[in-house]
Parts: structure tokens; sequence; C-alpha cells
């Protein structure tokens, strides 16, 4: 039985969960008002292209007298052919797609960011280190790290932010989070002479912007170069291939529907973009057309209504589905999730780098616990003991050992008869999850089978990410 819809939700968290992808939702806010005020914009302009061209009149007056039917067919063609164009063009120019994904030359520059202010408390600690994060984050996936290279005297405006931001990627373990650190990846560094050096110096000049912001310092604890093997490079490359040879084929099939007027205004359409793209390529080599074409008059006002209404709607999308993403997440996201919805005690949060002293505290309540009800025997369960560190489940052992309690770890409950016979028969136990990877519906399902076998949980131990 799924529980996700009986999920406990505090607003706190919630604000909490919100403000990790803060800048998520400022780059959408800033993308649906650019993308609204653009609209705007370009409804003007194809306004003025359409007074100024004749062709487009007459192609305007055979459209009028088409039926529902072959507007439709006509409507259909022509997205095909711009879908056509525009994959076309993607793959004449990405950089992404010319990697070798069995054979990819990589890059790996792994920070680690050490604050440069002592925090009260662990959490703290954990909290600026993780904002800090988000925004190294942010800067490289959201493209402000293309953009920068991009744009840099070194490349001279060879290659554009688009491409140059395929080829970077960053990611983060659990143990990396804890420790403020980041791995930034350069992919086929053979296409680009020199980009994995100048992306490692321009994410270390960022690093300086940023720590005018949050006082801290980006150190790099170690470089690899590597020739690698990418399943998921190969994968996307071959669904973009797979797509190209779906979208011809739509294509010919659209074109091949058409016949008599409704072929001549296709062709007349299609006829009309090319020269727009070939006017609007000149203009960029040359600064001129050889038709002049006034730029559109928009109303200031207009233009900045349609940008705060898209950005209100850019920011307001992305809190909703953050939202969404919070309350339907598919692991464990809050201490709520152990105590309000599962009903369990939380016997504390463990950290790598805090183990010992954290581990202490939570021994002790393990032995309040076991002394309370007389309990001299019980098993340590996981929905995966595969995520919690060998060495903390051995650390627990020893401690509780020393104080007369005998902890079995059982790692597979499910799948290991033996083990699940153990724990029915020790009838005592506690839980060791880690929030943000222990999937939130096998903790239900370990909760409910020890609930119906009459095991005590005396309560679960989280190791934080």
């Amino acid at each position: 039985m799924n529980q996700q819809n009986d999920r406990v939700i505090k607003v706190k968290n919630v604000f909490v969960y919100i403000r990790k992808y803060i800048a998520l939702v400022i780059v959408l806010a800033i993308c649906g008002a650019v993308g609204l005020a653009g609209l705007c914009y370009l409804k003007n302009k194809r306004a003025i292209d359409a007074e100024q061209s004749q062709t487009p009149v007459k192609l305007e007056d055979m459209y009028e007298e088409f039926s529902e039917t072959e507007k439709a067919d006509i409507s259909y063609a022509l997205y095909s052919y711009d879908r056509m164009a525009e994959m076309e063009q993607y793959l004449d120019e990405s950089l992404y797609m010319q990697i070798e994904p069995y054979h990819m030359q990589q890059k790996t520059y792994q920070f680690q960011i050490k604050l440069d202010v002592t925090l009260d408390t662990v959490e703290e600690r954990t909290e600026a280190q993780n904002q800090i994060l988000s925004a190294y984050i942010a800067y490289i996936r959201n493209g402000g790290l293309a953009d920068s290279v991009a744009e840099s005297k070194e490349l001279k405006g060879d290659y554009t932010a688009a491409q140059i931001k395929e080829l970077l990627d960053v990611s983060y373990d659990s143990a990396m989070q804890t420790n403020g650190g980041l791995c930034l990846y350069v992919y086929g560094t053979n296409l680009v002479p020199g980009l994995d050096e100048l992306a490692k110096e321009t994410l270390i000049q960022y690093a300086g912007e940023l720590k005018n912001v949050e006082k801290h310092t980006l150190v790099m604890t170690d470089t690899q170069t590597a020739v690698v093997r990418s399943d998921t490079i190969y994968n996307v490359q071959r669904t973009i291939y797979t797509e190209r040879v779906n979208t011809k084929d739509r294509l010919k099939n659209a074109v091949d529907a058409l016949s008599g007027n409704t072929l001549t205004y296709y062709n007349g359409i299609v006829e009309d973009e090319k020269e727009q793209a070939l006017k609007e390529e000149k203009l960029e080599e040359t600064g001129t057309t050889a038709d002049a074409v006034p730029a559109p008059h928009v109303d200031k006002k207009k233009l900045i209504k349609y940008g705060l209404v898209g950005g209100i709607l850019g920011a307001a999308g992305s809190i909703v589905i953050l939202l969404l993403c919070f309350m339907y997440s598919k692991v464990i996201v809050a201490d709520t999730d152990y105590t309000l919805t599962m009903g369990m005690k939380l016997l504390g949060n463990i950290s790598e780098s805090e183990m010992q002293e954290q581990l202490g505290f939570v021994v002790a309540k393990i032995l309040a616990a076991c002394k309370k009800k007389e309990i001299t025997k019980l098993a340590l369960i996981s929905s995966d003991m595969r995520n919690i560190s060998e060495d903390m489940q051995e650390d627990l052992v020893k401690k509780l050992e020393k104080q007369g309690i005998q902890l079995d770890v059982l790692a597979e409950i499910v799948t290991d008869s033996e083990a699940m016979s153990k724990l029915f028969a020790e009838g005592a136990a506690v839980m060791i999850e880690k929030k943000g990877v222990s999937l939130y519906q096998r903790v239900y399902d370990m909760v409910d089978l020890c609930v119906e076998n009459e095991v005590s949980i005396l309560g679960v131990i989280d190791t934080r990410k």
C-alpha cells in the first residue's frame, strides 16, 4: 500500500526545501520575464514584417481560402519543417554530438568548500556549505560558467555559450556534500583545446566573486585526466539521431499530404523563412541587409508589464513544481517523514564529519530505551544498508557491546529469510537511514513489516547527506 498521500508536511520544511533551490526560482523567473517580454516584441516585429512584404500578403490571401482541414495539414507540415531545421542546425553546431562516447577524453577537477567563519553547530555549518554548493551548481548547470568561458578572450568568440555548456557538468555525492565538495567535469577536451584549464580558472574567479557574499575558500583537492566510456552520452546521442530520422519521416509524410494550392502555400512560406534566415545571417556578418528593416517600435510600458507578469508566472510555476517534488518525493526529505508520518522516535542525526561525537549521543538514547524495556539484544536494520557507512555500523556495534547490548546488523531483511527470522526472534530493532537517499516507500514497508510481526522499533538514526 502506498502511503505517499498520507505524508505529513510541515510548512517550515517546505520553506527550507524551496530555499535550497532559490537559484532555480530566480532563473525561471528571469526566463519567464524575458520570454513573455520577448513574445510581445516578436509579435510586434512580425506585424511590421507582414506590412513590408508583399509576398506574405498574397500568401495570406491564399490561406483564407483553405478549409480548416487544409489549414491543419499546412500547420503540421510547417511545424515539422521548423523542427527539422532546428535539429539540423543543432547537429551542425553541437560539440556534444561530436563526442566519442566510448572513447571520451575527460578532465575532472575536485574542489572543497572551506568556510572562513566558525559556526556554532554542525547543522549551521552544513547549511552554509550547502547554500554555497548550490550557488556553484546553479552557476555551472544554468550556463553561467559557459557564458563566462565563451566570452573569454582565450576563445575569441569561436564557440557559443550553448556549445560550451554541453561540455561542462558538475556532481557531488553525499560524502562530498557533507564536506562541502563538488566535482567539475569537462567532456571532450580534445574538441576545444584549453577548455579544461579555462573552465577551472573561470570557476575559481567566480569563487572570488561569490566569496564577497558568502565567506569561504574554494580549494582544488584533486584533478584527473582520463579516457572514459559514457553510456549516458551514447544514449543521448542515439536518442537525438533517432528523433532526427523520425522528424525527417514526419516532414516527408506531411509534405506528401499537400497538393495544389496547399503545397504552393507551404513552399512559399518555406522560401520566405529561408530568405529571412539569409538576411539575418548577412546582418550578423556585415551589420547591414539588402533591404533595411526598421526596428519594431514597442511600447515600453507594455514591455515592462509583460516582463513582470512573465517573472511572476515563472517564479510561481517553479515554486509549484518544487512543492510537488517535495510532497511526492520518492526519498526521505525531512525528519517528519520518520516521526510524524511513520510514528518513529528520532534517535539522532549523524554526519560522517562529526560521527564520533554524535554517535555517543545516539548510543546513550538507545541504552536508555533498552534499559526501559529490559532489552539486551536487538537488530540494526535499514531499507538499504549499502547507503550506510561500514565504519558507522562497526562503531555502533562496538559501543553498544561495551554496554552489554548485542547489536546484530541485518543488511537484507526482505530478501534474506534467515535475517528476517533473526529479526522476528530478537523482537527489537533500531533503524538507520539516510535522508535524501533512502526511498520513502521502502522505509515505510520496513516499518510496516516490523509492526505486523510485533518487532519493537526503538527509533531511527538519520545519517544526513
